[in-house]
């Protein structure tokens, strides 16, 4: 649950990103998320719905790049 309410938040602070620094950390906290994640947890249903989550923030990140 921790995982998945940190890329919660990530994903809202990306909704306020500008800069190619701010995109860059978040990123980089993402992909940590992720590889902490996928080392971690063992459940099914919680890597999933981290993926789901995982996803949600990167199309944030990616659409805020375009947008800018």
């Amino acid at each position: 649950m921790v995982v998945i309410n940190l890329l919660e938040a990530l994903r809202r602070i990306a909704e306020h990103a500008r800069l190619p620094e701010q995109f860059a950390a978040l990123a980089r906290h993402v992909d940590a998320i992720e590889y902490s994640a996928k080392h971690e947890i063992d459940l099914p249903a919680d890597l999933e719905s981290i993926d789901e989550r995982l996803s949600s923030v990167r199309e944030t990140l990616e659409t805020r790049q375009l947008n800018r």
